[in-house]
């Protein structure tokens, strides 16, 4: 059936296309073990779709039915050139849709030319010796689709596990114009907070045993508490993980972004934890608004099971050094909630931002083509040069 499938699908596609241009095409594949005749004939539809101009935009892999599938997005850049002029002619805003080229490049070449200064930003990722071929997958994305024409430092914290060879190796693995951005830091030894005992800390959690080990808690610790102690010289800072891949240009300086927006937080999605990984935490946030009689902003309209998902991250620094997140975190710490019921960072800090600061200073990146499982956008952000498409983020 996948055999006689992908041979009409040749057909039809050539035909389809032929009669009505196609700006974006989507073919979603079975993920089976291939025979010889269905990989002869899905090369002849990449071919042909090649030769009518379709090129492959981006690639996302899901279950339908309980079957493994891939869904192929193929755009037309034959057509691409003449619609763009047409939106720019009539008013019609951007065309968010991924460049050819020769416009990328050319975007590029502009973004260079900028003499205004830049924000102070840099982006940084938390590595382990383990992950060398992931770590440089989603560097080299990253430098791709933002930083080759930003040229942003990217700070690569680890801790003394990840020696000379591990660097040698993941340099190797990098392009020279990569490797140019990049500065390692040594951190101390991932481990419990000052003053805590492994006596008062649960070997594993009822929250998500399997990923409750006490590293990481430790982890989650360190990512809430100390992570931006290491790049205090930067008023940004753009936390990725080494799972998280840009899948197309992301067209406008995001740092620059927040700064004119006057934003503080930004971030690509929002995801779920249970109930058992927050539990206590929203209370205590509560008692704390109380205790230092703030004023809370939106912390009563959240759901206590929603976090900002924060593998995209890009915040101004001086909100974690501030009197107030301290204060904050030495609460957290007192709680043990990290330790106790493996709070994360990202519940953490959503649990701060939700008592600190106005809806109007969080920031959804919506026009990102940006991917970490199981949340993927395939939509980018259009290249164009005078402002990004601002889309405002709206809750509720």
């Amino acid at each position: 059936d996948t055999l006689d499938a992908v041979t009409t699908m040749v057909v039809d596609v050539q035909e389809i296309c032929n009669q009505f241009p196609a700006t974006e095409l989507s073919i979603v594949l079975p993920l089976v073990d291939p025979s010889a005749q269905y990989r002869t004939r899905t090369l002849e539809l990449l071919k042909n779709l090649g030769r009518l101009g379709m090129h492959v935009y981006s690639t996302d892999m899901g279950v339908h039915e309980g079957n493994p599938m891939l869904e192929v997005v193929f755009v037309n850049v034959n057509i691409l050139g003449d619609l763009t002029k047409l939106h720019e002619e009539t008013n019609l805003g951007p065309l968010p849709i991924v460049a050819p080229r020769e416009i990328r490049e050319e975007y590029r070449s502009q973004v260079k030319r900028l003499d205004e200064e830049k924000p102070n930003a840099c982006i940084f990722y938390l590595i382990e010796p383990d992950r060398l071929q992931q770590t440089a997958l989603a560097l080299e994305s990253m430098f791709r689709y933002f930083n080759s024409v930003y040229q942003y430092p990217v700070i690569l914290l680890h801790e003394d596990t990840f020696n000379e060879i591990y660097k040698r190796d993941l340099l190797s693995l990098l392009g020279s114009d990569l490797r140019d951005t990049i500065e390692f830091r040594l951190v101390p030894t991932l481990g419990l907070p000052p003053g805590q005992s492994l006596r008062d800390v649960p070997p594993r959690t009822t929250c998500n045993p399997e990923r409750g080990t006490i590293g990481y808690r430790n982890m989650c610790y360190f990512l809430t508490a100390l992570v931006h102690s290491h790049m205090p010289e930067y008023e940004w800072h753009l936390r990725l993980d080494t799972d998280s891949i840009f899948t197309v240009d992301v067209g406008y300086d995001i740092f620059r972004f927040m700064e004119e927006k006057g934003a503080v937080y930004g971030f690509a999605d929002i995801s779920f934890e249970h109930k058992e990984c927050t539990e206590g935490l929203f209370n205590l946030a509560r008692k704390f608004v109380k205790s230092r009689e703030l004023e809370d902003q939106f912390i009563e309209y959240w759901d206590e099971n929603q976090v900002f998902y924060n593998n995209f991250e890009i915040s101004r620094s001086s909100l974690w050094f501030s009197d107030l997140y301290q204060d904050y975190l030495q609460e957290i710490i007192n709680s043990n909630g990290i330790y106790k019921h493996r709070w994360g960072d990202a519940p953490i800090k959503t649990a701060f931002l939700s008592i600190s600061q106005p809806l109007e200073t969080i920031h959804h990146f919506r026009d990102l083509g940006y991917i970490h499982m199981p949340f993927s956008n395939k939509q980018g952000a259009p290249l164009h040069f005078e402002r990004p498409y601002w889309i405002f983020w709206d809750p509720f």
